[in-house]
């Protein structure tokens, strides 16, 4: 993280792959080396770090919740339900998920 915060973000993306090497079940490392990809312009890459995520620690509500919100940007709503829809199974009390899915589900016409 030293890496990050001094602006080296090759070092720190090195880094943040060692620990993903060596702990696959930090969370956290996925979603910054996901945005830091994302922020590069490397969508694909992010998604793969996101789908990681999601595989090595399926009870972290955040993986599902960016993963929907970066294909929402992409412009792929039913693909952001999907995801989310996949994470209230895995989680199905997450009061995170559920937030999220009202965000990409439209509004009930009367």
């Amino acid at each position: 993280m030293a890496a990050l915060i001094q602006g080296d973000n090759a070092k720190g993306r090195r880094n943040l792959e060692e620990t993903i090497a060596w702990a696959p079940h930090i969370s956290s490392a996925y979603l910054i080396l996901s945005q830091l990809t994302l922020d590069s312009g490397q969508t694909e890459e992010a998604r793969r770090y996101l789908k990681q995520m999601m595989k090595a620690a399926p009870k972290d509500a955040r993986g599902y919740i960016a993963y929907a919100e970066l294909e929402a940007a992409s412009g792929d709503i039913n693909g952001a339900r999907s995801i989310l829809i996949r994470g209230s199974q895995r989680l199905p009390s997450n009061q995170a998920i559920i937030d999220a899915m009202q965000r990409f589900t439209p509004p009930r016409k009367p």
